[in-house]
């Protein structure tokens, strides 16, 4: 096994540790009964992690009543019910108090104990609980056992009305969870989950990540922080869009993509997620084609984005296309294709596919120059306005090539 890995250093088996009970959702949308799914994060966490081909252990505890067939069978607690949640949906958001939805715990099954962790060592850990199932004792086991460990802030921060079960939070500081802060990898948290976090204190011991919706995420670190823009999506269910960023994000930081390029890969999935109701399915072609991407080495790369550009030609109209065929005429083929498929840069994404919005990484702390637009694009060309409308550049990303074979099929 050691000299397997000598050979091919850059697909190195990474084993990760999953933490956080299974759930049962019901969707209500203004007293009525919309849908029922399976829940908790590790269900959406483990949907993009085993789409992707990341192993993990999943520790997970569920009731005897438990009602889904499940990759990663959990551990059944017979005195207790499975965790169940009413999610509530309004019409009138007023009467939600403006948020996207009511969130009740109904029962709750057992917490998940230090004793319930395997004594493997691991190369990350997520703490993914949704119910406080989690205790201080067991995310302490967990930073002991994890290379680098993530966690949700709601496992931290999460308290139930005794009298419905109404999901409240309180601060990190009184969470009881405080003292572990500088032992954690990433924190992440969601625009409504923020304000109980301090975030400049927490940003000086670990990386903070803040999704927020249909405007991207922002990480914070020691000394920056970046807006990471959105992906275009329609909203049908919130549920566990913040489980599928985390696993994105989880997945391009295995594989080796920097923070930003990583969060952006976690904006992909959640935005995939917000358009389904409850547990997403994700196209299988789209799966193939990120793994290619992550996986491969650049020869293989260049050698897949020719076969993407022949097969999304007959796709794509003409006038798009052109974007990349003039400069391919005029330098070798093999270098550019190899380097197109590395440093793809965004913006060309999106002028190929004709997305018109204002999309890519912005670096709050340093003011970016716009990107020149190139002569050879035709005035009158529709790809022209959408160029004009980027204002900031564009971080290259090697993951996004896989959007131009799967937004072209759609």
């Amino acid at each position: 096994m050691v000299r397997e890995e000598q050979r091919q250093p850059d697909v190195v088996t990474r084993r990760g540790l999953v933490v956080g009970n299974y759930c049962h959702d019901i969707l209500i949308r203004d007293g009525l009964v919309v849908g029922e799914s399976l829940g908790g994060a590790a269900s959406f966490i483990s949907n993009v992690l085993d789409g992707l081909l990341i192993p993990c252990d999943y520790v997970c505890k569920v009731g005897s009543d438990f009602a889904y067939s499940v990759t990663h069978p959990p551990m059944t607690s017979p005195s207790s019910m499975t965790t169940l949640f009413h999610a509530h949906f309004f019409s009138n958001r007023d009467e939600s108090r403006h948020q996207d939805r009511v969130l009740r715990r109904i029962h709750a099954c057992g917490p998940i104990s230090p004793s319930d962790l395997p004594e493997s060592q691991f190369d990350f850990g997520l703490a993914v609980g949704v119910a406080g199932e989690i205790l201080p004792e067991t995310l302490e086991r967990m930073l002991d056992i994890c290379r680098t460990v993530f966690v949700d802030i709601q496992a931290l921060i999460r308290v139930f009305d005794p009298a419905d079960g109404t999901v409240k939070l309180v601060g990190l500081k009184e969470s009881g969870f405080f003292h572990l802060l500088p032992r954690i990898g990433f924190l992440k948290a969601s625009a409504e989950e923020a304000p109980y976090v301090d975030i400049e204190e927490a940003r000086k011991w670990c990386s903070v990540v803040v999704t927020e919706g249909k405007d991207g995420c922002r990480i914070y670190s020691k000394d920056e922080k970046m807006q990471i823009l959105p992906f275009p999506a329609v909203q049908i269910d919130p549920t566990g869009a913040g489980d599928s960023f985390l696993g994105g994000l989880v997945v391009g930081l295995v594989r080796g993509l920097s923070v930003p390029d990583a969060a952006l890969l976690g904006n992909f999935f959640g935005s995939l997620t917000v358009g389904q109701i409850g547990l997403p399915k994700f196209d299988s072609r789209l799966l193939q084609v990120c793994y290619i991407s992550l996986y491969s080495c650049p020869f293989i790369y260049g050698f897949f984005f020719i076969l993407l550009v022949s097969f999304t030609s007959s796709l794509i109209r003409y006038s798009t296309i052109r974007v990349y065929i003039v400069p391919l005429i005029q330098l070798t083929p093999f270098v550019v294709l190899t380097d197109l498929a590395i440093h793809l840069p965004i913006h060309r994404i999106i002028t190929m596919l004709n997305i018109e919005s204002n999309y890519g990484i912005i670096n709050e702390d340093i003011e970016v120059a716009p990107q020149p637009l190139k002569s050879h694009i035709q005035i009158n060309s529709p790809t022209s306005s959408i160029l004009q409308d980027l204002t900031r550049s564009c971080k290259d990303n090697i993951f996004l090539m896989c959007l131009l074979n799967y937004q072209s099929e759609k």
